[in-house]
């Protein structure tokens, strides 16, 4: 089954949501790109996870499959549209419901892994207004 990896992750608005990282002091900010199907599922497929039970070649598996979603050019990588298994399909659910426990991520990745066809819907904002909601 094909999957986009480049698909927007979005707030409970329908505005797109952004990768964050951490200031030196640890404050928590947004950068300016955008969270997408291939961050959340990268970062699951690679995190390590407290009382992990997976076997040497599952974390393998794992880390292949992490390669397989995006494409290196130069300096940056793009997420693309990766054909993958039902079992791989599985794989990433299983690791995405571990590593993001919010409903709000789960639910959005779950959704695009398990029905790929459906369309990514109009975004009603850019990409960094109305990240706050209403």
């Amino acid at each position: 089954m094909k999957i986009n990896f480049n698909r927007h992750i979005c707030n409970p608005y329908g505005a797109p949501m952004f990768n964050q990282s951490r200031t030196p002091d640890g404050t928590v900010i947004d950068t300016d790109e955008p969270l997408l199907l291939g961050n959340i599922a990268v970062n699951a497929l690679t995190v390590t996870i407290p009382g992990d039970k997976r076997d040497g070649i599952q974390k393998v598996s794992c880390f292949k499959l992490s390669q397989r979603l995006f494409e290196t050019v130069g300096p940056e990588y793009h997420f693309q549209t990766v054909d993958v298994t039902p079992q791989e399909i599985t794989m990433l659910i299983d690791m995405i419901e571990k590593v993001y426990p919010s409903p709000l991520i789960y639910a959005q990745a779950r959704e695009m892994l398990e029905n790929p066809e459906q369309t990514e819907p109009e975004l009603t904002v850019s990409p960094k207004e109305g990240t706050d909601g209403p």
